[in-house]
């Protein structure tokens, strides 16, 4: 069981014009991205969840959301909008070293655009320990790491292979190494199918 991996590239960022599972969610000081999966259900990374209710934009609409689940150990959040037909993505069930990937988000700098990186799986184990929001440090955790940089607003955006599948999803980024951070495969199916 792969448990976490390591993306690398050259970062070359282009513009998306309208993502179609993609969003932006805004929520006071906190900005992030994230994707529909399925029945209007979204998920995002737990720590741009502030509240209970918040407004994401889709590159086209506002549309209301409701948090249904967070998990601050996984830093993973799961939100339910009232567009039920939206497109989505579906969740991967496994990845490969070498497997070429993309993320797509919304970054904070650039208003409400969309951005692709894409890079490949070059590592396939690391664990890590972030920092939470409020500047505490986090739990050490199994992670993906992606060899290229995604800047702020990319939390919640998902890591897709070349079927646009998600495995994984952005929860942080080191400007000085060109890493980004991702909750893996593993523990996103696992949180999908607690109660």
């Amino acid at each position: 069981m792969i448990k976490h991996v390591v993306i690398w590239m050259l970062a070359t960022f282009s513009v998306v014009a309208s993502p179609d599972a993609i969003i932006y969610v805004e929520e006071g000081y906190s900005k992030g991205s994230g994707f529909f999966i399925e029945d209007g259900y979204v998920i995002t990374a737990g720590h741009v969840i502030k509240g209970e209710r918040m407004v994401v934009f889709d590159g086209r609409d506002y549309l209301s959301a409701e948090l249904i689940k967070l998990d601050r150990e996984r830093d993973l959040a799961l939100l339910l909008t009232e567009k039920k037909d939206h497109p989505f993505y579906t969740i991967a069930e496994q990845v490969e070293q070498g497997e070429p990937v993309y993320t797509i988000g919304s970054s904070r700098s650039a208003g409400r655009e969309f951005y692709r990186i894409e890079g490949r799986v070059s590592e396939l184990s690391r664990w890590v320990r972030t920092r939470q929001a409020n500047g505490e440090v986090g739990t050490e955790n199994d992670r993906m790491i992606t060899g290229y940089f995604t800047p702020r607003g990319f939390s919640g955006a998902p890591v897709l292979n070349e079927k646009d599948e998600v495995v994984g999803v952005i929860i942080a980024a080191y400007s000085t190494k060109e890493e980004s951070v991702s909750v893996t495969l593993e523990d996103l199916h696992i949180f999908l199918e607690e109660e």
